[in-house]
């Protein structure tokens, strides 16, 4: 039997792995659940029906809904005199706007287009894989323009090298393609790492009240992150139980969440930080 599950109310027949085109072929660990080739209309019809895409695609088209509620929020109650206008510009501009909107509205799109052909699927792969990099650049401008806020050559210095850091990601993306795409985005992954290093020194070293308050939530954020990709490169737990999670507790659907959570988590560290940083009178 070629088909799985047929859904009446939407006419789509789920398919086994075996059946899939080649193109649809990226986790043989993933037996069940697959939605055949689909036009465009029943592409997104196809989100409400229980496939094993059903998480990847929800977990992030509301996780897009949680941050655009966020940031009405942020523009309509939060009062100037809690936070600067500079900062409350950052920190929707980088943290809500681009990193988690565009990033999560990336992602969601790229698996409910992904099966309807290979030229499709290489459009919205290299629009994730944009997404997924544009998120992290937006992780980084919040981060550096309200870290290095008391020592503005350096604060300068680090938001001219993002800049540059955004103009070769918008080259690579749309030039190079997907797959070498990703050799920018280990490069991008790991560039905020010496900015950290270098935000511990300025505020006095790990024995600074400040830095052990904040670092401990950069340090959060990185282990999200890496718990993020570690499901994503290693393909568990399905690599050690084929089939058993076809359709809740896959890899790719805990990438999902925990890429949700970094974001999330950031948000709430930049505001926390910002109000602190409107009150200090040493900058």
């Amino acid at each position: 039997m070629v088909n799985s599950t047929f859904d009446p109310n939407t006419n789509i027949s789920l398919c086994k792995y075996r059946s899939l085109p080649v193109f649809l072929k990226d986790n043989p660990y993933i037996v069940n659940g697959y939605r055949p080739i689909l036009s465009v209309p029943l592409c997104v019809k196809s989100i409400f029906i229980w496939s094993n895409e059903f998480i990847n695609i929800w977990s992030h088209l509301l996780g897009f809904l949680i941050f655009f509620l966020l940031t009405l929020h942020h523009v309509l109650f939060v009062p100037s005199s809690i936070v600067k206008f500079q900062d409350r510009f950052v920190i929707i501009c980088g943290m809500l706007c681009y990193q988690a909107s565009v990033c999560l509205i990336c992602s969601a799109s790229f698996h409910i287009f992904k099966c309807h052909s290979p030229e499709m699927y290489r459009k919205f792969l290299n629009i994730d894989l944009f997404g997924i990099s544009l998120g992290l650049v937006g992780c980084y401008f919040p981060g550096l323009y309200l870290g290095f806020l008391c020592f503005q050559s350096w604060q300068n210095l680090y938001m001219f090298l993002l800049v540059l850091i955004l103009m070769a990601l918008f080259y690579w993306h749309w030039n190079l393609g997907a797959l070498d795409s990703q050799k920018f985005d280990f490069v991008n992954n790991n560039s905020f790492v010496v900015p950290s290093i270098h935000w511990v020194y300025l505020n006095g070293g790990l024995g600074s009240a400040f830095v052990q308050e904040f670092g401990l939530k950069i340090m959060i954020l990185y282990i999200l992150l890496a718990l993020a990709f570690s499901f994503y490169i290693s393909k568990f737990p399905e690599r050690f139980f084929p089939g058993r999670f076809d359709y809740v507790g896959s890899s790719h659907q805990l990438w999902h969440i925990f890429i949700f959570l970094s974001f999330l988590w950031w948000y709430d560290c930049g505001v926390k930080l910002s109000m602190q940083l409107s009150t200090n009178e040493n900058c």
